[in-house]
């Protein structure tokens, strides 16, 4: 613990009125260097890198018929900009500048809590930190911070929602009832934006608790549990407000599941007669990935017939795997989600898609056409050459063992790191969350939590390296 020393009351007054106004200052430097970023993403891409997801949602947006294969907040989001005027290149710039904030914020927010009071300027550095992890180098934001994709909405509600939790639990800052909000009102949104993020809720509901700016713990419990509720509830309101048809998202895992098991136990077939009925053998060795759904949805020849989906005796027999054949169905698990973490992949799959049109939509290229080919060659050049720097870019599984070092380190280290060790627990849960739900090696899936990860660990190390530098100075002063 540091020394508390005494400052005249004048001089304290003085010093809150310098930094508010160098935080209003560096927030706006943050505004406007986000608003840059997205207005040249939208010159080049404009309306935005359209893919199947991206269409897929925008098509259920023009013709009102919804499911919920996505979560249908996207598409309502698509429907009530089209019915005010605001087209899909608008809220792509909105998106893409939200992003950018996101980030610039969070970076400042984690410089602050490093350096403390030594340094009261942190624009540059904010900077420096930020544009380092949107950089391909880093993150593949320069591609998705103009892809219309429920992943990127998820990564910006993670951003702000750990701005919100570490000002709330910096003991240098009153906590603010506005961050409070945002951090509830971030809570009560995330299921509604992929559907197993419903599985961070816990993460969240520690954040909620913890940075409740009350005293009373029956009021915090009472603001931690309404905020689960709503989040519980959420999904299920706008599926009604949608009218969405049920698609059974969750029987695509499912099957995923048990075929692997009947490929890779046999042993277990007997006990399998639904899967038995409805897979075709002899493309199940040849055609089957663990993890990988296309080949059961839509990559021909598809290896399941139609009944497979059926959702009583699909859901009914993968819950009576589990009971009879518990360790077989983790191991199914495990392999599935081996190949999202990318440390055996020397190519991984989707770190940028080039996007389609769907003209029918009136959805067409209208951006910078050389540019954006351009651009685009560049990400498809460093993903096939530059098998180093993967590493570092690219690989979900190095950011996720960093993750873990930051909760262990952050535990240690108590309250000198108060809040790190909360930030880093929802990146693990959100990680965690894909042994129950892993559909494909993508990129994008695990993207919202390495971005978060890399935000906070760059800005941790360079506010670590501005401390010790402004410690090295005042030593040599004296």
């Amino acid at each position: 613990m540091e020394p508390v020393t005494s400052v005249p009351e004048d001089s304290a007054g003085a010093g809150c009125t310098a930094r508010s106004s160098q935080d209003t200052r560096s927030a706006q430097i943050a505004a406007a260097v986000a608003a840059c970023l997205a207005t040249a993403q939208w010159l080049v891409f404009r309306p935005g890198i359209l893919t199947p997801d991206t269409v897929f949602q925008y098509r259920e947006a023009v013709t009102g018929q919804f499911t919920n294969v996505h979560p249908p907040l996207m598409a309502l989001v698509f429907a009530a900009g089209r019915r005010i005027g605001v087209g899909l290149g608008t809220l792509m710039w909105l998106q893409a500048f939200t992003l950018h904030l996101g980030i610039l914020l969070l970076a400042r927010t984690v410089l602050r809590r490093v350096v403390g009071n030594r340094r009261p300027g942190l624009t540059g550095p904010m900077l420096g930190a930020a544009l380092l992890v949107a950089s391909p180098l880093l993150s593949p934001c320069m591609f998705y911070g103009a892809t219309f994709w429920k992943d990127v909405w998820l990564a910006i509600a993670l951003l702000f929602a750990a701005v919100a939790y570490l000002r709330l639990v910096d003991r240098a800052e009153p906590r603010r009832p506005f961050d409070f909000a945002v951090l509830m009102g971030l809570t009560a949104v995330v299921p509604s934006l992929r559907h197993n993020a419903i599985v961070i809720l816990p993460a969240l509901a520690w954040l909620v608790w913890h940075g409740a700016p009350v005293r009373d713990r029956r009021l915090c419990l009472l603001l931690t549990t309404a905020s689960m509720l709503v989040a519980l509830a959420m999904p299920r309101v706008l599926n009604r407000l949608a009218r969405a048809r049920d698609a059974d998202p969750v029987g695509q895992v499912l099957a995923l599941d048990l075929v692997g098991l009947w490929k890779a136990h046999p042993e277990c077939r007997p006990s399998l007669p639904h899967v038995k009925a409805n897979v075709r053998a002899d493309l199940v060795d040849t055609r089957y990935h663990f993890g990988h759904v296309a080949q059961l949805l839509w990559s021909e020849p598809i290896i399941v017939e139609p009944g497979m989906f059926d959702r009583e005796p699909l859901h009914a027999q993968w819950w009576r795997a589990w009971r009879e054949f518990p360790l077989p169905m983790l191991e199914m698990k495990l392999r599935a989600f081996w190949p999202l973490l990318g440390l055996d992949q020397r190519l991984t799959h989707y770190w940028i898609e080039h996007g389609q049109w769907a003209e029918d939509l009136g959805l067409r290229h209208e951006g910078w056409a050389g540019a954006r080919e351009a651009v685009l060659r560049f990400g498809d050049k460093l993903v096939a050459r530059q098998k180093t720097l993967r590493w570092v870019g690219r690989v979900h599984g190095v950011w996720l063992a960093v993750a873990l070092g930051l909760w262990v380190c952050a535990r240690r280290l108590g309250a000198r790191a108060a809040g790190f060790a909360g930030v880093a627990a929802l990146a693990l849960a959100y990680y965690g969350g894909f042994l129950l739900a892993s559909v494909m090696p993508d990129y994008r899936f695990m993207f919202p939590a390495t971005l978060l990860v890399q935000v906070v660990v760059v800005s941790t190390a360079l506010g670590a390296l501005l401390r010790r530098s402004a410690g090295r100075a005042a030593h040599a002063g004296r």
